[in-house]
């Protein structure tokens, strides 16, 4: 097999990439506050739901701790101990 006009051998192979994680501190209150809406709306579901809510209570309570272990302003830092403090008592 060879490779397309212009692109060198090593070209035609991608690489495998690690899946992105976010390194904002914004970026992770918010991933962290919409699994937290996620597990609370599946909680309430008549049935079973098709993930388990404990798990995404989890999920969000360790990416606003990974949010607050980036120091970030007062305001957002506040805000996610308060949401991540409100999730654990859940769990």
């Amino acid at each position: 097999m060879t490779a397309p006009p212009g692109l060198s051998r090593g070209a035609r192979r991608p690489r495998a990439r690690r899946p992105a994680r976010p390194r904002r501190p914004g970026a992770l209150y918010s991933l962290g506050w919409c699994y937290e809406f996620v597990a609370y709306r599946l909680e309430k579901q008549p049935g079973r739901p098709y993930r388990d809510p404990a798990q995404l209570y989890e999920l969000a309570a360790a990416t606003l701790q990974r949010c607050i272990d980036l120091e970030p302003d007062p305001g957002l830092q506040d805000d996610a101990e308060k949401l991540r403090d409100t999730i654990l008592d859940r769990l």
